[in-house]
């Protein structure tokens, strides 16, 4: 990226109609990431698509990861299809179709992060989480031989895990009725990362007697529990959704809405309480 911003900024405004200029475009959109001009950055963008040369353009993966953290998803998508057309080595290629399949993959995009993903050649070095989260697209279709052999490999090549790793990997096991490796995976979770999120709803569940298990009419999985008597309550993070939370524990909308009837479901709050079983 660029180490200046200013010098960089002023060298820029020096050059006699940029938009002519080969990757020039791409520049000033980064330079006015950089600055916070989110409106700039996205019209830098878009002069630079209209660029015939674009497809031969280098391409710079902290400009794709400005467009993932400002979920400008037809941006990504278009630097995306532009990336696919071009002369970049696959090493390239991969890392950064990697990083747009993984963004579409966070914010639970299942259509979008399989295609970005499965535009990856696995016959060059594939990072071990693109694996793990193909093992998770597969459940989601129902592909569990796939899912298999994808949750394998991951297994095989991974290095290094963190907690959001460790939940998917949970969900793909659970998936695949390995529950004996799921419940590993469950303790590993809460041993190596006792205060995060994800943690946290695995000793709810353990703690009430809950166990995810995979739904025959849904491949996402699901949440029963033996104390009909008692709840979990899952606490509302930014950019979370009642639409996320419903895939998520595997339940409806109408059951959120009848299971917190006093919920203002258009004005959620971050740390709103989210009840998700009934208590009676």
């Amino acid at each position: 990226m660029i180490g200046n911003i200013t010098k960089a900024d002023e060298r820029f405004q020096s050059i006699q109609t940029p938009e002519l200029v080969p990757g020039a475009m791409l520049v000033l959109a980064q330079l006015r990431a950089l600055k916070g001009d989110n409106l700039g950055a996205q019209q830098a963008f878009m002069l630079a698509l209209d660029n015939q040369q674009f497809s031969d353009l280098p391409f710079y993966p902290k400009l794709l990861d400005y467009f993932c953290h400002q979920k400008k998803w037809q941006l990504l998508e278009s630097y995306g299809s532009g990336l696919l057309k071009s002369s970049n080595n696959l090493s390239t290629k991969n890392t950064q179709l990697s990083m747009i399949g993984q963004c579409f993959f966070r914010e639970q995009k299942w259509d979008k992060a399989k295609y970005w993903l499965n535009q990856l050649d696995l016959m060059q070095t594939v990072d071990p989480i693109d694996f793990l989260a193909l093992a998770r697209l597969s459940i989601e279709d129902k592909q569990f031989n796939t899912a298999k052999q994808f949750i394998n490999r991951f297994e095989e090549t991974k290095t290094k895990v963190d907690a959001p790793a460790l939940w998917t990997t949970l969900e793909v096991y659970q998936g695949l009725q390995e529950l004996k490796r799921a419940e590993q995976i469950g303790q590993s979770l809460s041993v190596l990362f006792p205060d995060s999120d994800y943690s946290r709803i695995y000793r709810q569940m353990r703690r009430l007697k809950v166990q995810i298990v995979n739904n025959n009419e849904k491949a996402a999985p699901t949440i029963q529990t033996e104390l009909e008597t008692e709840h979990l309550i899952h606490i509302m993070k930014k950019g979370e959704t009642l639409y996320q939370l419903s895939k998520l524990y595997g339940i409806s909308i109408p059951e959120l809405q009848a299971w917190n009837p006093d919920l203002a479901i258009n004005n959620i709050s971050v740390g709103t309480e989210i009840r998700i079983s009934h208590s009676q």
